[in-house]
Formats: structure tokens, sequence, C-alpha cells
């Protein structure tokens, strides 16, 4: 082996080292550790068949991975040239907000780098200062809240806002890029640059506003930078839709509980402690909610068949 990979120790050493910290499901605890690993080398036969496939396996995949990354930066060097960019727009992030019904009104912010979206770096925001159907208001919001500086709490230093990518992408026209625009002056962050994308009402094509522009650019509907902002909107739109839709769920459920008669608050804190959310308590069975402790049968059928008329 010591021949045909050189660093067979080291590489043996690294996967007894991961084998130790992997971890098996509940139950199965003492199965996994930290055992010998043998690495072999295989010279004829089906092995070597089996090795030269996942190699030409891994080859095709890293083809893949890097077409498509060579094809979102081409994506992003065509925005620059369409929109007239001042940079390269390698980091986008993108915001949008969500306010079916008037209630529960949130926002999201996405963050797409390099052809792949960074959701570790997602943020959702739950609208605080806006009252009613207020969007230029929401958009200042979150998008103040996105950049400001924050402080901890007892520190005497400010830790830092996150900086501007290369484009700020604003789902709507040019009331919220206005607002969003004003947010980040407040800010001393003027010099972002930022676009807004939305398309006319009864049109088809996407439509890109400027800052300083009266008229918005129409995109071409087959271009790989309207494809680009599109897919970026989208993301953003999706993810601030999944996050209200929760929301409302919770204070569905939270009303209905509310309505039951003889479920007080000590009670609907037993049940919410039991279960550890609205969502478990609601796909919870019926002999499941009776046997909360402090929580009657007769309540808990009413508990039961109010959730599940919902």
């Amino acid at each position: 082996v010591s021949a045909a990979l050189p660093d067979a120790p080291l590489l043996a050493q690294w996967l007894r080292e991961r084998r130790r910290a992997y971890r098996l499901p509940a139950g199965q605890a003492g199965q996994a550790g930290g055992g010998k690993v043998t690495l072999r080398v295989p010279q004829r036969g089906h092995a070597v068949d089996l090795l030269r496939l996942a190699q030409e396996n891994a080859r095709a995949a890293l083809a893949a991975k890097l077409l498509a990354v060579e094809g979102g930066m081409a994506a992003a060097g065509r925005l620059q040239q369409l929109l007239g960019l001042r940079r390269l727009p390698r980091r986008i992030e993108a915001f949008d907000i969500s306010n079916l019904a008037a209630d529960q009104a949130v926002g999201s912010c996405v963050v797409w780098e390099n052809d792949r979206f960074l959701t570790d770096e997602f943020r959702h925001f739950r609208i605080k200062q806006s009252e009613g159907p207020d969007d230029f208001g929401m958009m200042a919001e979150i998008v103040r809240r996105r950049y400001a500086p924050r402080t901890d709490v007892g520190a005497i230093h400010e830790s830092p806002s996150p900086q501007p990518p290369d484009l700020i992408l604003i789902d709507g026209g040019k009331g919220q890029l206005s607002a969003a625009g004003n947010a980040l002056r407040q800010l001393g962050l003027g010099e972002a640059e930022m676009i807004g994308l939305a398309k006319a009402r009864g049109e088809k094509f996407e439509r890109v506003f400027l800052p300083d522009e009266t008229d918005p650019i129409e995109l071409p509907p087959l271009d790989p930078a309207t494809h680009l902002l599109q897919r970026i909107r989208d993301e953003a739109h999706r993810f601030a839709i999944t996050y209200h839709r929760k929301l409302r769920g919770k204070a569905l459920v939270a009303s209905v509980l509310d309505e039951i008669p003889g479920l007080g608050a000590v009670r609907k804190r037993a049940l919410l402690r039991h279960f550890g959310s609205l969502a478990r308590l609601r796909h919870a069975t019926r002999e499941e909610i009776e046997a909360v402790q402090g929580v009657p049968n007769g309540v808990a059928r009413l508990v039961f068949d109010s959730l599940h008329r919902l």
C-alpha cells in the first residue's frame, strides 16, 4: 500500500478519527468507535473495475460542478454588462417581503455567491415597526436590520455589521428600491449597488429598476442574466413564504387553543411543555394528549377534536 499510496498511514489515521467521531442513531451506541482502518489498493479483478468507475464518477461530478460555477459567473458577467454595474456581482443578497392577509408580516434575505446559495447565511425577519400593508416601510426595516451595526449587550464595543455585497437585489419596483436606498443611506452605506426586480402588471418580461434612473430596463427573457436574477429572487420569495406560513400556522393553532373551554393558561403550558411545540401537539394522538399530567381526559378530547378541525 505504501508504494501505491504514500500517505496511507496519515489517511488511515484521519479515517480512524472520523470513525470515532461518527455517532450512530439512538439504540446503537457502542457499535461506533475508532477501530482499525485498513487501506488496500486493488491490483486486479472486480475491485480494480470498481475503483476505476469511482474515479470516473468523481471526475464527472467535479467537471459538472466547475461547469455550473463557470456558467453562473458567466451569467453574473452578463448581468454586469447589461446593467452597467461597477463590479462583477460575485455575491448577491436578495430581499423579499411576505405580507399575506396583512398579518404575520415577515422579510427574508438570501445570499448567492459564486453560483451557489449560502443557506447558512439566509436570514428571516419578523416585521416590528411597520403597521398595516406598508411594503415600503417593511422593506426599509429589513434592509436596515440586515446592515445596521449590532451592539453586544453589556459590551463596550460594537460588533461590525455585514458589509453590503457586490449587489443588493430588492424584490419590487421603484418604491421598494427607494425605501431600501434610504435605509442604506441612513447607515452610511449609500454607495452600495442595488437594483429592484419586478414585472409590470400583465407583462411577462422582467424589469430592472436602478436607483438613479426613471425608466426601468427590460431584460431579455432568455438571457442568462435574467435567469440568474429570477433564480435568486424566487429563492428569496420561497424563503419568506415558508417562514410566513409557519408563523401563521402557529398563530392559528394558538388561537384555537385559546377558544377551548377548560383549557386555561396552566393547562396550555403543560401541553406545550410536554410536546415541545404547537406542531407536535397538533400531530399528537388523542391518547397522547390524554396522557399529559394535569389535563383531564375531557379537555384532552376537546383539544384533539379542535386541532383536527383545522
